[in-house]
Parts: C-alpha cells; sequence; structure tokens
C-alpha cells in the first residue's frame, strides 16, 4: 500500500519536472501557441487554487496598508504633531 502512494507521487512529481521543462523550452523558443494553450489549461485546472491565492494576497495588502496608516499616525504623535485619539469617539479634544 506505502510502495503504490510512493510510486504514485514520484510519477506524479516526474510528470510535473517534464511538463515544466517544456513549458521553459516553448518560453525560450518563443513558441506562442504551445505556450498560451499550456498556461490556458494550468489556469483552468487550478482556477480555485489561483484565485484563493491572489484574495489572500490582497487581504494581506490591506493589512500592510492599515498598518502603515497606524504607523503615520504614530509618528506624527511621537512628533507633536498630531494628537492620539485612541479611545475617544470625536476627534476635537473639547466636544461640548
Amino acid at each position: 500500500m506505502k510502495d503504490t502512494k510512493v510510486q504514485r507521487m514520484g510519477a506524479k512529481i516526474m510528470f510535473n519536472i517534464n511538463s515544466l521543462k517544456e513549458y521553459i523550452v516553448d518560453i525560450l523558443l518563443m513558441r506562442k501557441d504551445p505556450l498560451s494553450f499550456k498556461t490556458a489549461e494550468f489556469c483552468k485546472r487550478n482556477f480555485n487554487r489561483v484565485r484563493s491565492t491572489l484574495s489572500h494576497i490582497l487581504y494581506e495588502l490591506r493589512k500592510v496598508k492599515n498598518g502603515f496608516g497606524k504607523l503615520k499616525n504614530d509618528v506624527l504623535f511621537v512628533l507633536g504633531l498630531k494628537t492620539k485619539t485612541i479611545g475617544t469617539k470625536y476627534s476635537k479634544i473639547n466636544y461640548f
């Protein structure tokens, strides 16, 4: 049982390596038709994986953007150019 799993995994790895070699050769020799066909087939096979990876990347970029915004506010506070507004409902110091 274990040997068949190892053999199947080895066969899949060899198939992927050979496919990658052919793909690189197509890129180097500027063969446009096989290259576009292989790329389209790859995208069709891995659509959900590519979509989830891209959505995760966008999610992380949003978090980085928010982090840089908070960093900017912290730097402005340290320099004395902005007051801290954490825990306050309004940004004005004396609302009433």
